[in-house]
């Protein structure tokens, strides 16, 4: 079960890996509209008061083209047969962990916890540590990193499994290819209406 949720991709055939991964977006875009979280970049994950039912959809398409492009031209550096529908399995299901991340905000914990550190600080102060729940806060963005240490894991198994890579240059050309996919999808996102 354990390699299962490391590297499902020497394991799972690509329609299943794409079908598991197309459901988590869909669900995970129902999950950042209830919980009014968006995911406004491939690694980002914003809590938010308002939220148009469209965003976490158009956050999470955005976010999956770009990082699959970008994977994928940077496996084709590496290995000339990756093919594109590996890259996309292996994005699409490595995403559900940040989709996970979203019930972080499932009581609007996140939106009111920066809501008071803000108001503390621009009252000219640092925030009072009483006044604040450390202990919830704390909880949250250790639950949230290992999400976040889950997602790479599996995103990288994936790239290494679909390209075939080995050895440091696959890491940074994985590692490239992440900060460029971050940042595209940045500018489109920042584009959007």
């Amino acid at each position: 079960m354990s390699s299962l949720l490391i590297n499902p991709f020497e394991r799972w055939s690509e329609g299943r890996l794409l079908l598991v991964g197309s459901l988590g977006l869909a669900l995970g875009s129902l999950m950042g509209y209830w919980f009014h979280v968006r995911w406004d970049g491939v690694i980002d994950m914003h809590a938010v008061r308002q939220l148009d039912w469209w965003q976490p959809w158009a956050d999470n398409l955005i976010n999956v083209s770009s990082l699959s492009i970008c994977l994928y031209v940077s496996g084709l550096m590496i290995n000339k047969k990756t093919r594109y529908i590996d890259i996309l399995a292996a994005v699409l299901v490595a995403r559900i962990a940040l989709y996970i991340t979203s019930v972080s905000n499932s009581t609007g914990f996140l939106v009111r916890f920066g809501e008071q550190v803000l108001a503390s600080l621009t009252q000219g102060g640092s925030p009072a540590i009483n006044d604040l729940p450390i202990a919830g806060a704390i909880a949250l963005i250790l639950f949230v990193m290992g999400l976040m240490v889950w997602h790479f894991a599996l995103l990288y198994q994936g790239f290494r499994v679909a390209s075939n890579a080995k050895g440091a240059t696959s890491v940074m050309a994985f590692i490239s290819a992440v900060v460029v996919a971050e940042l595209v999808a940045k500018l489109i996102l920042f584009l959007l209406p």
